[in-house]
């Protein structure tokens, strides 16, 4: 292996940490704007979960068939 290569089981810690601190750039961001629009989840244009969740379903059995073959 050369020596500019880290081991696998340290890559994907690696990855596994971005995408944590990508997670919590996100969550951070979510709560700014929830606090500006003063805690009110519609005006800070949260969805709410019932409507993701029936997307969410939708999107799943989509592709569900679409790579379904006979």
């Amino acid at each position: 292996m050369p020596t500019n290569c880290l081991p696998v089981p340290q890559l994907e810690q690696s990855a596994a940490a971005l995408e944590d601190a990508e997670d919590i750039a996100v969550v951070r961001e979510a709560l700014a704007v929830l606090n500006a629009a003063g805690g009110d989840r519609a005006k800070a244009g949260f969805r709410p979960w019932a409507e993701v969740r029936a997307e969410l379903s939708a999107d799943a059995g989509a592709a569900h068939f679409a790579t379904f073959r006979c």
